[in-house]
């Protein structure tokens, strides 16, 4: 496969390269715009998918604590065409959210082989992948952003806006087995109207994309190898002849470099196994293949595009490490962008479980205002999940304290105060000396905190200097806890008599 590569790279080289169409593009990247306003070469924002792996270890560390249910790629090795059976590679993924953003979370335990029909006898493993050289290697958990998907404009048609995207945000075998395959029936057809369609889009934006009917056109190499029957897809990849038509701004060239086919994978693409052209020297450095739908020169081969941007050969149809640049085409009526591809909003296919809330906006009632119990929301993706509800005024709680003890001479006083708040009804009472000051246990004139330590040492059993008249707190005719307890709650502003 290597050797076969290089031979079509250096064809391309040879054939020499040619620029871009010179189509004047405008990016409307986080911007809003109306379909039917743009044209060729523009880009703009829709739909959601894993993109930029996560570096920040901080942010790792906190995605690391979500417990989430892996689930299977259900990547193959050792597929047969015969038999259609195959050994699964074990790598998994979840996606989680986090602080209102989704993350895919990786986890490679086996290495993903570049061809579906690898087999253990044709060698080890880790010479038949492409996540090594992308530095991805087993053992160990990625976590991945899911981001706005960029797509750029071929054209304006009466069916639709045609777009594709700019980046190569996967990467999947054409076929899982190696047989004679047309788009119909082909696994990468599926995965794209099934996995990516329903992960990548809200229903709003399902809604902005139109159902298209293809014609499937024949081998460019062999007119003789039919492209299949007409599909009718929502997400499909371009054709050969889409690859080299000049009003889409891509070069007509069987074998010519063109800077506008060329593509570079996400790194949520190389994690899967995308090639990439590590070659430092190349003019083509970071660039990777993509797939065409459009059947390459075998029953089992499908068209691609080169490094160079070169529509270029084919490859097996069970091979796994080319890119997939998805394509489709919006309603022209449909306002796309922003709105639809804002940072806060999950991913279509994506539903948070809601595992992790939060209370806010919760306010305590006072005596005279109603307070709210809070609203509940999602810690993980802001959303709300139950509003609170009002809490009844409390109303005061008025009871006699005693804001002054009678002293020899001198009578004290109590007022009519709220235990709660405070608010004093302006209502008082004269309390004459009756010999002594009740709760004065160290006799010293004054009732406070040094008085409940000698109390609760005295009926601990300590030898202490005491005013006995002073300690029977609340008048029952004995000395015992419930005194000392009668004390605290005085000394600590309760509406409590001491006699």
């Amino acid at each position: 496969m290597k050797k076969v590569l290089s031979i079509l790279l250096a064809v391309c080289m040879l054939a020499g390269a040619f620029a871009g169409m010179g189509v004047q593009a405008t990016g409307y990247l986080g911007a809003t715009v109306k379909a039917n306003a743009l044209t060729t070469g523009d880009t703009f924002e829709m739909g959601m998918y894993p993109q930029s792996e996560v570096k920040d270890s901080s942010l790792i560390n906190e995605l690391s604590k979500i417990t989430c249910e892996m689930q299977s790629y259900g990547y193959m090795r050792n597929s047969n065409s015969e038999t259609h059976t195959y050994d699964s590679v074990d790598m998994s993924y979840a996606d989680i959210v986090y602080g209102g953003e989704a993350y895919r979370k990786v986890e490679i335990n086996e290495y993903r082989p570049y061809w579906t029909d690898y087999s253990a006898d044709w060698g080890d493993i880790e010479e038949y992948t492409e996540q090594i050289n992308n530095g991805y290697p087993v053992g160990n958990t990625y976590y991945f952003k899911w981001e706005p998907i960029v797509w750029q404009v071929l054209a304006k048609e009466n069916d639709g806006l045609y777009v594709m995207s700019k980046t190569l945000l996967d990467s999947q075998s054409y076929h899982n087995f190696w047989e004679g395959i047309t788009w119909e029936n082909s696994s990468l057809r599926a995965w794209l109207n099934d996995d990516f369609y329903n992960a990548a889009f809200s229903k709003n934006e399902k809604d902005k994309i139109n159902t298209i009917t293809h014609a499937n056109e024949n081998s460019p190499w062999d007119s003789e190898i039919n492209g299949g029957n007409d599909t009718t897809d929502n997400v499909w990849i371009i054709s050969y002849s889409d690859a080299v038509n000049t009003a889409y701004g891509f070069s007509s060239g069987l074998y010519t470099d063109n800077a506008a086919r060329r593509a570079q994978g996400s790194d949520y693409a190389k994690s899967q196994g995308l090639w990439v052209n590590n070659y430092d020297e190349s003019e083509y450095y970071g660039d990777s293949y993509w797939w065409l739908r459009s059947p390459g020169d075998d029953s089992g081969d499908a068209c691609g595009v080169g490094d160079g941007g070169c529509a270029n050969g084919s490859d097996g149809v069970s091979f796994a490490s080319d890119g997939v640049r998805p394509a489709l085409k919006i309603n022209l009526q449909s306002e796309i962008g922003k709105s639809d591809a804002a940072a806060s909003r999950l991913p279509g296919g994506l539903v948070c479980a809601h595992a992790q809330t939060e209370i806010r906006n919760a306010k305590d009632a006072t005596c005279t205002e109603e307070g709210y119990t809070g609203d509940v929301y999602c810690a993980a993706c802001g959303a709300e999940i139950q509003a609170g509800k009002a809490i009844p005024a409390a109303g005061h709680n008025f009871g006699w304290r005693i804001t002054k003890l009678a002293k020899p001479g001198e009578n004290g006083l109590k007022e009519e105060i709220c235990s709660v708040c405070g608010e004093r009804t302006g209502e008082t009472k004269h309390i004459e000396y009756t010999g002594h000051v009740t709760g004065d246990i160290s006799n010293d004139g004054e009732v406070n905190n040094k008085d409940a330590a000698r109390m609760f040492k005295y009926l601990s059993g300590w030898e202490v200097s005491i005013n006995a008249a002073a300690l029977d707190i609340d008048s029952d005719g004995k000395v015992d806890n419930r005194d000392l307890i009668r004390l605290f709650q005085y000394l600590s502003g309760w509406n409590v008599e001491i006699y």
